[in-house]
């Protein structure tokens, strides 16, 4: 079996190294979304909205609540 250099793309980087997965999402929607197939997702992939957002700490964020909450608990 082969793979198109599309599909090729798209395995190496699923099956990379995941941040790189994450980082080139927007680098494979831009590749594979048709404005003509998908307008409105195309044009939220031509915005910006699924690009890295270097502000974007919520993973942090979230951990600091069920930690503090676990402290909490412990502490009684």
């Amino acid at each position: 079996m082969t793979a198109t250099s599309g599909e090729a793309h798209v395995m190496a980087i699923l099956l990379g190294d995941p941040a790189r997965a994450f980082g080139d999402y927007e680098e494979l929607l831009t590749r594979f979304v048709r404005p003509e197939r998908f307008p409105a997702l195309a044009a939220a992939v031509a915005d910006g909205g699924f690009g890295p957002d270097p502000a974007d700490d919520s993973f942090e964020q979230g951990l600091a609540v069920v930690l503090d909450g676990l402290e909490l608990s412990m502490n009684r």
